[in-house]
């Protein structure tokens, strides 16, 4: 397993290259905590491009694109990801979405999300898995709708609201104390 915490990547372009994956980070079976990724570019997963058993917790993923999918996270098989923000990725260029996720079989479970202000839409699934999403918000986003057609879904307290960033054009995406993020996560906890 590769574990990476604590880490700010930024600013990486890998388009460069033909089939370039992962501008900001590129790993299999990687665990990922407290990680700011932004300002990254690649042909595949703009922010992060993972495979195989991913889990990410507690992260920051804006400003990143991808030539194809995934311009934040391009996950293959099975991604668990909590406690993360989502935000200004993608461009008016290149379609796709925040999240691509490209396993046949696999899972997906999405908990405690703020997909906020992307300029693409937010999920995409290419094969039929099981997606669990709960206890998130998805706002203004150019495209709020999924194109999860191939997946057997369970949205759970998925909620179409302002987050209330506090700074968001100074980069300070941390909830404003009447954020309706705020304590309404799973548990209590804020989303």
């Amino acid at each position: 397993n590769n574990f990476l915490e604590n880490l700010n990547s930024k600013p990486n372009n890998h388009t460069n290259s033909q089939g370039s994956r992962g501008g900001g980070i590129y790993a299999h079976n990687p665990t990922i905590s407290n990680v700011i990724i932004s300002n990254n570019s690649a042909d595949l997963g703009g922010g992060i491009f993972c495979g195989c058993t991913n889990t990410i917790d507690s992260v920051l993923i804006e400003n990143n694109t991808s030539l194809n999918d995934g311009h934040a996270i391009y996950a293959q098989n099975y991604l668990t990801l909590t406690n993360a923000t989502i935000v200004e990725n993608g461009n008016e260029i290149n379609e796709g979405n925040a999240i691509h996720i490209h396993g046949v079989n696999s899972f997906t479970n999405l908990s405690n999300v703020i997909i906020a202000n992307n300029q693409s839409g937010t999920i995409e699934c290419w094969y039929p898995i099981d997606l669990n999403f709960t206890n998130s918000i998805l706002w203004n986003n150019n495209n709020d709708a999924y194109n999860t057609n191939l997946c057997e879904e369970n949205f759970e307290s998925i909620y179409q609201v302002d987050p209330f960033f506090c700074e968001s054009e100074n980069g300070d995406y941390s909830l404003a104390e009447n954020s309706p993020a705020v304590g309404t996560g799973e548990n209590g906890s804020n989303i």
